[in-house]
């Protein structure tokens, strides 16, 4: 269902009434009597304040409402930034993100040989000392167990590389902004 103009005037006017604890002026009611759809958005704001005033025993400080009201009006405003950060596939990536990635993708692919000749280097003097201790089937099956974990911890360490590379723009770009 798509929204009039007037619909949209009035839940934009119905968010900030509701964002600054004031009741919407005389257009917006008029416009509340003969659209059921807004009246119901409305009774939720409505809703949603007379509950949230039953939870607020002390007012948070003045810095803090502001910059909520800031972001949940940019969150409201339709094109907003906040959701400019959107596409056809889900968020976009933040800026930054491209380069972080790559800076620590070097760094632990240059570590990467050194891992693993010294991972070659635990096998084959593991085979050595065991060998005479452990039947070779037997040892077979822990040169694999530990290859396989190696292999895994190695898959956990690069799988993660991503993660860390976005919070670590995600953490420069929130102290920049705030």
């Amino acid at each position: 269902m798509s929204l009039t103009d007037a619909c949209r005037e009035a839940r934009a006017a119905l968010e900030d009434a509701f964002l600054d604890r004031r009741t919407p002026g005389a257009e917006v009611r008029a416009h509340l009597d003969s659209c059921t759809s807004c009246r119901e958005v409305e009774v939720e704001l409505r809703t949603l304040s007379e509950a949230l005033l039953g939870l607020a025993a002390e007012s948070p400080p003045e810095r803090l409402l502001a910059r909520t009201v800031l972001r949940g009006r940019a969150e409201l405003a339709p094109g907003s930034l906040a959701r400019a950060g959107t596409g056809p596939l889900g968020p976009r990536l933040p800026r930054g993100f491209g380069g972080e990635l790559l800076r620590l993708l070097g760094v632990a692919t240059a570590a990467l040989p050194l891992v693993l000749a010294w991972n070659a280097l635990v096998i084959h003097v593991g085979g050595r000392l065991l060998g005479g201790v452990v039947p070779e089937p037997v040892l077979s099956v822990l040169a694999g167990a530990y290859l396989a974990s190696v292999a895994g911890w190695l898959a956990f360490l690069y799988g993660s590389i991503p993660f860390v590379a976005h919070r670590r723009v995600q953490r420069t770009i929130s102290e920049a902004t705030g």
